[in-house]
């Protein structure tokens, strides 16, 4: 039940019980609104909401009971920013027989800007004190107490990030221009970019080419550059994907950078992906054809996003099905491309 779940969320000691905890609830909560059930909006829904979110501020404000306001040695940072982290969006829509994607994408987010609500002031207050705790610990070191630390910071930020205004912005941009190591400013930009406030684009705008410009000489980096544009939530990730495929630090025959951002797009923004009108579709159908030729096991990989058509609900299904036909109907496919197509047109599954 809600409350057994709670109860384990709050009181269990091992951390993946009270990770496992969490993640029921919030796909019971997801589940329930999608089905009619109980819909996240209404008052027995938002008392659930507020009951996850009381449990999770308490262990967040536990965590701060260290000498000065410090994070408490005792309390995992790195297993309290996992707890506050929903079910993977690949997860969550393995869980239903018939996928329709509008509805939990719909419920995903209102989850998700739920909870941001809720818990904003202990956020804040979690956010600002692992800041000054991490400053107060001189250079940065790839060690795993500075890395739980930024973990649960930066999982915080993220969620400040989805109801934001002009003081969390600031706070973020600064975090961005001052951070020391990539993962404080990768974060960052991720939270900027993301960020659905009015005047957060032309922040993310700039944040992007300052990012682009220091790193533009390296290669990995440039790749993660590709993938925060198109794998986040913010609306219109196609239209960035269609751009970026022009950008001259792009190379259509480079697999690392075509998993970086065409595959990141198909694989880490499902949402999108799928979202009506079947634009994506077509897009992939067109890169896989011309992939086969140069790369065609990397083609085939690309295709995975497809390959459970027949569980979504229309018109994805039918829009996934046209597009896997026309790449079947074309002459000359590579055996692995042509194996997951044949196989994946045939299946019943």
């Amino acid at each position: 039940s809600y409350a057994d779940l709670l109860r384990l969320l709050t009181l269990e000691t091992d951390g993946f019980a009270r990770w496992d905890a969490s993640q029921r609830y919030m796909m019971k909560l997801l589940a329930a609104h999608i089905d009619g059930s109980c819909a996240l909006t209404s008052e027995q829904g938002q008392q659930r909401i507020a009951g996850l979110a009381d449990a999770l501020a308490k262990l967040l404000s536990a965590g701060l009971s260290g000498s000065q306001g410090q994070w408490h040695a005792s309390h995992d940072a790195a297993t309290l920013a996992t707890l506050l982290q929903l079910p993977e969006f690949s997860y969550v829509i393995e869980q239903f027989a018939e996928i329709d994607i509008a509805a939990i994408d719909q419920a995903v987010r209102h989850l998700r800007v739920a909870l941001a609500q809720s818990l904003r002031a202990t956020l804040i207050t979690v956010y600002q004190r692992l800041g000054e705790q991490l400053a107060s610990m001189g250079d940065y070191q790839p060690e795993a107490g500075q890395i739980a630390l930024r973990s649960l910071k930066n999982t915080c930020m993220q969620y400040l990030a989805l109801d934001a205004d002009a003081s969390v912005l600031a706070q973020i941009q600064n975090q961005f221009a001052q951070a020391d190591n990539m993962t404080e400013r990768a974060s960052a930009l991720a939270a900027l970019v993301n960020c659905e406030h009015e005047q957060a684009a032309a922040m993310a705008t700039v944040a992007l080419q300052e990012f682009y410009q220091r790193y533009q000489n390296e290669s990995l980096v440039v790749n993660q550059w590709f993938t925060v544009q198109v794998a986040g939530d913010k609306p219109g990730a196609l239209q960035r994907l269609q751009a970026l495929l022009e950008h001259p630090a792009y190379d259509n025959t480079n697999p690392n950078k075509v998993r970086a951002l065409l595959g990141a797009f198909c694989a880490r923004n499902l949402a999108q992906f799928h979202a009506a009108g079947g634009s994506a579709y077509m897009l992939l159908a067109d890169e896989v054809l011309r992939l086969d030729s140069l790369n065609p096991q990397l083609a085939a990989r690309l295709l995975a996003p497809m390959t459970r058509w027949r569980r979504f609900a229309e018109p994805q299904r039918g829009q996934m099905q046209a597009s896997l036909e026309r790449i079947a109907a074309q002459g000359n496919l590579s055996a692995d491309v042509f194996e997951v197509v044949s196989k994946t047109l045939a299946s019943a599954v």
